[in-house]
């Protein structure tokens, strides 16, 4: 368009020349020059005025003296003409005309004007309805006008331009900036001046200053994609989904539900920040949060891994400490949060805020049977540390809530009856992995055993597996120190009178050998002959069972001399020890 500007405005010299001694050539049949200007007289000989005048393929107007008017915009009967320097109407062409107004606020130095075929301007019509929006389409564009033929720019509404500051908010229509006013269809980025505050999900640090360049999508048509109040509008573009909320602003990064995460509704005792910070964590506000990437893509990350730094609203104190996560959102857009799911064949776990697990961790389980819901926070230890030492990870496994002496809560229940899990999630991109592991408990190395088919892939084993003993995966051995370590396993039933809850599991626990001598053996007999002694396995005690491991962790199933470093020599038959026999 600025190139035809300057074909209009700057016609050179021999053309003027070119178009008065075209005039001359007709003076004979009527063109007269006087009084520098030119003139049109009849056959009759009177003088023409306000009318037109063909000469050639050109028009041109007499004006009320019977002058040929030149270089002006020109009203008759309703209609925009312009007269060109060398007095030809202008027609199929932009014009640029000088605003007289162009001292004042909003106002732009120049107007452009299209006039069609027959000369006229291209104008909005009177019979248009109130609200909408003609357009004219020139060269493969479209372009709007209002009633003096001024082609409009900007944010337009009912066939004026809209130059208030809320002009964005409440146009559905953009027609580009200054000097373009070709309407917009598709993606356009344009530079709004917007309040911080006025984000559905405002404080969050992505829009921090008034001035904004946010992007906007105009359909075919040319209307604008928009939400409704605190709602937005999700649309699929070129097989992407993207949200926009009520003012048509492409929304980016972390969106919820604006009722969700109004900080006003829980506590009205304690501060907006307490009551925000309150509710986070929860597995079903964790769920209603989506990711629109960065603002310069603003694709939903529709079914798919992402990484970013958590809302304020989702996580608040990692949000301040800017640290980044990987998450997965469903098909919907929504976050995994709370439970453990199978992507591309690999098992992967979420915790409450949403964010990928990873490491070792202990898992509370909605219930012990094909659920994969964690109904509690994820922790390592029961402080929620990581695990230090194989004390701290024993600590875990052997904990128990009291209170007034009746048992209210214990682990190994919990973890041998699958309701209590351990994972281990260091596989590729942190996925669980399975069968034996090597896993590192502060600097020690440890072997570990996790299940490899089933609702129960990746969780550790419990109990007897392959001919070994397994606590949450962790495979019992002897002490380094040791060649051979007994172990106790009982089955445990403890009713709580006052709950009448039922905590029944089997409990593995290593055994001193005195200990295990004293508890089922004879009081040993004497061979001075050999100089030692033998103490027999005489009782069988309900509900447990005695295993004698070797040094790799193997139960041992039949063997008469099996010989400790302290000296003790067990006899194994069909996994059960039959006596133990010490040197003098």
């Amino acid at each position: 368009m600025k190139k035809q500007t300057k074909l209009i405005m700057a016609l050179s010299t021999s053309a003027m020349l070119s178009a008065i001694a075209a005039l001359t050539s007709f003076a004979a049949s009527g063109w007269i020059e006087e009084n520098c200007g030119w003139a049109y007289y009849e056959e009759n000989g009177e003088r023409v005025t306000e009318d037109w005048v063909k000469s050639g393929n050109d028009w041109f107007w007499m004006d009320s003296s019977g002058q040929m008017a030149a270089e002006q915009l020109l009203e008759i009967d309703n209609n925009y003409y312009y007269l060109q320097q060398n007095g030809a109407m202008a027609h199929d062409q932009w014009v640029a005309l000088d605003n007289k107004n162009a001292d004042q606020e909003g106002e732009p130095e120049q107007y452009w004007y299209y006039f069609q075929d027959n000369g006229k301007a291209c104008k909005r019509p009177d019979s248009a309805s109130s609200g909408s929006i003609k357009t004219k389409e020139i060269d493969g564009k479209k372009y709007t006008f209002d009633a003096e033929g001024r082609m409009l720019y900007g944010w337009v509404s009912d066939g004026e331009r809209q130059t208030g500051e809320d002009a964005w908010k409440d146009c559905d229509y953009y027609f580009g900036p200054e000097g373009d006013g070709a309407m917009r269809r598709g993606w356009d980025r344009i530079r709004v001046e917007a309040d911080p505050e006025d984000e559905m999900m405002p404080g969050d640090g992505l829009w921090d200053d008034e001035q904004q360049e946010r992007w906007f999508y105009f359909s075919s048509s040319g209307k604008k994609t928009r939400g409704k109040p605190d709602r937005l509008v999700q649309k699929t573009i070129d097989g992407q989904k993207y949200g926009f909320d009520e003012c048509g602003r492409m929304i980016s990064s972390w969106y919820a539900d604006p009722d969700l995460i109004t900080t006003d509704i829980y506590d009205k005792n304690v501060s907006a920040e307490e009551n925000l910070t309150a509710r986070q964590g929860g597995s079903l506000y964790t769920k209603e949060f989506m990711y629109f990437g960065s603002p310069e893509s603003g694709a939903r990350y529709s079914k798919g891994w992402f990484r970013a730094t958590p809302s304020r609203y989702l996580m608040e104190s990692k949000h301040l400490d800017n640290e980044t996560y990987s998450y997965y959102a469903d098909g919907d857009g929504n976050l995994y949060a709370n439970e453990i799911r199978t992507i591309d064949g690999e098992r992967y776990g979420f915790d409450n805020y949403g964010r990928l697990i990873s490491g070792l961790v202990c898992l509370e389980m909605e219930d012990k049977g094909t659920s994969s819901r964690i109904i509690n926070t994820w922790y390592q230890d029961k402080e929620g540390r990581e695990f230090s030492d194989e004390e701290k990870f024993e600590e875990l496994l052997d904990y128990e809530r009291r209170v007034g002496g009746y048992l209210r809560e214990s682990f190994a229940d919990e973890i041998y009856n699958h309701k209590r899990r351990f994972y281990f999630f260091s596989g590729p991109n942190s996925s669980a992995l399975t069968g034996k592991q090597i896993v590192k408990l502060g600097d020690q190395s440890f072997e570990f055993m996790f299940e490899d088919s089933g609702y129960l892939k990746g969780s550790g084993v419990n109990g007897k597996k392959d001919g070994r003993l397994y606590r949450a995966g962790w495979l019992l051995k002897p002490e380094e120190e040791q060649k051979y370590a007994i172990i106790r396993q009982e089955s445990v039933s403890e009713e709580n009178p006052h709950t009448n809850v039922l905590f029944k599991y089997k409990k593995l626990d290593k055994m001193e050998v005195e200990d295990f001598i004293a508890e089922v053996c004879n009081s040993g007999i004497y061979n001075e002959k050999k100089e030692e002694t033998v103490w027999t396995v005489r009782y069988d005690p309900p509900g447990v069972k005695y295993y004698l491991i070797g040094p790799n962790g193997d139960i041992v199933k039949n063997k008469k001399n099996a010989v400790d470093v302290d000296g003790y020599e067990f006899k194994v038959k069909s996994e059960k020890i039959q006596s133990i026999t010490v040197e003098e």
